[in-house]
Parts: C-alpha cells; sequence; structure tokens
C-alpha cells in the first residue's frame, strides 16, 4: 500500500481553499445613524426650554443681587445726607471742574456707595447699577433699574427714617422706556429697548394715577415675564406678570395689579 505524497508547504498556501470569515467593519448603518440623530433632537426639544428658563431665572437671581446693593447705597446716603433720599431727577451744577447734570447714580449721590468711581456728572462704571440682562455697555442713562420719580415731588419732603410702610413704598423698579423730547416714548418698549433711569408708572406729574394701560410700558417684565423692585425697607422681589415684555396691557398685571390691589405704594406717606 502506498503512502499518501506529502506536498510542500508552499504548495499548501498555493492551492489552500480555506477563507477567513470577513471582519466586521464597525460602522453604522443609515438607519442607525437616523435613528441617533432623531433621539439627539428629541433630547434637545425637550431640554432647551428648561435650559433657557434656568438661564433666564439665573439672571432674576443676579438682577436681585444688584437692587439688594443699590438699595444698601441708597441707605448709607441718607445716613450721610440728613435723612434725605437724592433727587431723582438730574441735578444741573455749572461749577467746574465738572459742569454738567448729575442723575441719582452720579458719584455725588449714590453713586459714592455703589462703586461708581468715575466723577465726570453721569459716567457710570458701576455694574451694580445695571440690569444684567444687558448684553452690551449702555449709554449713560441707560441703567434698566429706574428710581421712583415721585421722590422729587413728595417722598424727598418726608425723612427717610420717618416713611410709612417701608416695606411697601416702591423705590427702584426695572423699567426700559423713557420720556424723549416731551413725547411718551411707549410704542419703543422691547425686552431690551430703551433702558431709562427712572421710573413713573403709577402717576402723571400732576400726582394723579396713570389709567392709560399704555403708561405700564414704563415696567419691564425682562426676567421669564417678572419685574424687579426694591422697597424703602431695603428688601428686593419678582412681580410676575402673564404678559410678554413688550406687551402693552399690563395694567392689571404684575406690579400694577400690587398697586391696585394695596400691596404697595409709591409715596411716603401711604396708598394715593
Amino acid at each position: 500500500m502506498s503512502k499518501p505524497a506529502i506536498q510542500s508547504p508552499d504548495r499548501i498556501r498555493r492551492t489552500g481553499t480555506a477563507r477567513q470569515a470577513p471582519s466586521p467593519s464597525g460602522a453604522f448603518t443609515l438607519i442607525e445613524l437616523l435613528v441617533v440623530i432623531a433621539i439627539l433632537a428629541l433630547l434637545v426639544s425637550i431640554l432647551l426650554p428648561s435650559l433657557s428658563k434656568a438661564k433666564a431665572l439665573a439672571v432674576r437671581a443676579k438682577c436681585l443681587s444688584n437692587h439688594r446693593q443699590v438699595m444698601l447705597g441708597f441707605v448709607q446716603y441718607t445716613v450721610d445726607n440728613l435723612d434725605r433720599l437724592p433727587p431723582a431727577s438730574p441735578v444741573q451744577d455749572s461749577s467746574p471742574p465738572y459742569p454738567g447734570w448729575y442723575p441719582w447714580y452720579a458719584r455725588r449721590f449714590v453713586g459714592l456707595y455703589i462703586n461708581n468711581t468715575r466723577e465726570n456728572t453721569t459716567d457710570n462704571d458701576s455694574l451694580v447699577s445695571l440690569c444684567p440682562a444687558f448684553r452690551t455697555k449702555p449709554g449713560w442713562d441707560q441703567l434698566g433699574i429706574g428710581y421712583n420719580s415721585c421722590w422729587d415731588s413728595d417722598l424727598r419732603k418726608v425723612p427717610f427714617s420717618e416713611v410709612k410702610r417701608v416695606s411697601d413704598t416702591i423705590i427702584l423698579v426695572d423699567v426700559t422706556t423713557n420720556n424723549v423730547a416731551g413725547q411718551w416714548d411707549y410704542s419703543a418698549s422691547a425686552p431690551n429697548g430703551f433702558r431709562s433711569y427712572q421710573w413713573e408708572q403709577f402717576y402723571a406729574f400732576d400726582g394723579s394715577p396713570r389709567s392709560n394701560p399704555r403708561y405700564t410700558r414704563w415696567t419691564v417684565y425682562r426676567h421669564d415675564r417678572t419685574t424687579v423692585v426694591s422697597f424703602a425697607d431695603g428688601h428686593s422681589q419678582a412681580y410676575a406678570s402673564t404678559m410678554e415684555d413688550a406687551d402693552s396691557t399690563q395694567e392689571n398685571e404684575g406690579l400694577h395689579r400690587a398697586y391696585v390691589d394695596g400691596e404697595v405704594v409709591y409715596k411716603a406717606s401711604g396708598k394715593p
């Protein structure tokens, strides 16, 4: 019986018919890729509103902090100035070296206590006097935090320590529009539109409360439909509205509703 011929290794390599299984490539199929994209899009649509709301709440918290620091400046000013608050309207001074108009946040007034280092009239580099919702550097009269202008005609006549209802008497409010060239510029109001430094919502210059809803645009609800308000006792809180920032029919919303219900006042002696 003859033995089978033994093939050489070289011949086995040349004539072998065994094949290895192809290795997997590891790439996604088109269907798998589309499913992943759809899931990511769904997650973004769910999380984005929550993230946006969280950001608005964070900005509001910063605004509340700014209000409180400014109110501390007001209180310190009264201690050093015979128990009187500063004027709301700018005061003209023609004397050197810096003639001009000095608003309430100038260094000669509350600015001294809120780290406004600029001596020139309306100049302001105090960050706590600005609404943190603004991304661009505002002009001299564009703070976004308005001082109750009624102090010029009524509240400044009363010593600060004798103000009645200090926890309800309004000092500062988030504001947006301003009186431009004698015209009520309510049409220019926007969430981050014209930022003023005074607040005159509830009364006209003759002292009567405003009833026309267009005048409620002095108060802006820029922080997730809330406005920040500071009171004579130094505390600050937010008032909510169902309206958007730029809506004009807010006479029964937010802070205005609190005024109508007697929860807040703007005069030192009590509700007007």
